[in-house]
């Protein structure tokens, strides 16, 4: 029975920490497995291959075939039934990246979020080879000392050589975008010759809010969508640019200054029924 209650009956499948290493040991180190969620040998050999030899990377040897790669990994690994292992591929410093926010309502909820772009070639420090399927982690230097915070972290896909990319790093927590719906109105019927409505426009007015708490300025892009390829748009906002996305979204970006608020309205009219003829005969004239 009390071995019943057990998480693993025999022991768990993962490696236990090091003998010695602890919290209180790690300093420095310890913001970086706190902030993965986890505290075992596995996520402390990313940091602490200088200084615990026994818990150094394996060196992966990376060949090309053809237009595929072959990983050859140093010594042997035991994986228990049903489990996997994720081994550092390799790392690299002094990476730039441009750092980006985005606001997508359908895409994400109500939730500004956070993205890096950079490209796997050698202006960026990379580029040796494609950058396989696995974790990416990123950090942040804090200081002239060279302290590093975490910044984030995701699950990409594979990379070619000379590739652009974008990192989605998750919710942002500094950064806010609030739409407000400040008017509706519905007006320009057209009715049939049984007196049915056979098109309207519908006329909304939106205020958004955007919010930076950071210590940095920002850029963001709000995408914003209306559900019908039939719209048209105006804004009060004189120093912000918005663009057709596509057929059904306008997107607009901006920048913003450090800790700092800004307000854009607009306002969007779609044409429903015969009403769309509307805009037909605007590309006509």
């Amino acid at each position: 029975a009390e071995l019943a209650k057990r998480q693993y009956a025999y022991g768990s499948p993962v490696p236990a920490p090091a003998k010695g290493v602890t919290k209180e040991h790690l300093r420095g180190e310890e913001a970086f497995v706190i902030l993965n969620g986890d505290f075992d040998s596995r996520y402390m050999t990313l940091d602490l291959s200088n200084r615990l030899g026994a818990l150094r990377p394996k060196e992966i040897k990376k060949e090309g075939l053809s237009e595929y790669f072959l990983y050859t990994i140093e010594g042997t690994e035991t994986i228990p039934d049903k489990w996997g292992k994720r081994l550092l591929s390799f790392e690299a410093e002094d990476i730039e990246v441009e750092s980006l926010y985005k606001y997508d309502e359908e895409r994400w909820g109500g939730q500004a979020r956070r993205f890096v772009k950079f490209a796997n070639d050698e202006e960026h420090n990379l580029g040796d080879t494609p950058i396989p399927d696995g974790q990416v982690r990123i950090f942040g230097q804090t200081d002239e000392d060279g302290s590093l915070s975490y910044v984030g972290g995701t699950s990409v896909k594979y990379i070619p050589v000379n590739e652009e990319v974008e990192l989605d790093l998750g919710a942002a927590r500094l950064v806010k975008v609030e739409p407000k719906l400040m008017d509706f109105k519905t007006e320009n019927y057209r009715f049939d010759r049984w007196r049915n409505i056979a098109g309207w426009d519908d006329i909304r007015t939106w205020d958004m809010e955007i919010t930076n708490t950071r210590e940095l300025p920002i850029e963001i892009e709000i995408t914003r969508g209306f559900g019908t390829s039939s719209w048209t748009l105006e804004t009060d906002a004189e120093d912000v640019d918005y663009k057709k996305h596509d057929a059904t979204h306008a997107r607009f970006e901006l920048k913003l200054g450090p800790q700092t608020k800004q307000t854009i309205g607009y306002t969007v009219t779609t044409y429903h029924g015969v009403r769309r003829e509307v805009l037909t005969e605007r590309a006509e004239q």
